[in-house]
């Protein structure tokens, strides 16, 4: 409690937990446009959810360099099981 009042800013994990969630809510509104049929077609809502995750991946760079990687491999995995519960094939 002695540096406490030297620390105002918060730490690396709580930057990187607010990206993974930003990413998170963004990459599940996308999957569900996709797995219900709403199209993939060029309209505002697809820019915005597109711009919030990336915005959500921007913010876990400088806090962890290696979870960005990580969120996009998981949004690949989630875009390969959606397309395959699409087309009827086993996930």
């Amino acid at each position: 409690m002695y540096c406490a009042i030297v620390l105002r800013t918060p730490g690396y994990n709580w930057l990187n937990l607010l990206g993974i969630l930003i990413f998170a809510a963004a990459s599940i509104a996308i999957l569900r446009r996709l797995l219900f049929n709403q199209g993939w077609y060029p309209t505002w809502a697809t820019l915005d959810l597109s711009a919030m995750g990336s915005f959500g991946v921007f913010l876990t760079i400088p806090a962890k360099p290696s979870t960005a990687p990580f969120l996009w491999f998981s949004a690949f995995q989630g875009w390969i099981v959606v397309s395959s519960a699409q087309s009827g094939l086993p996930a």
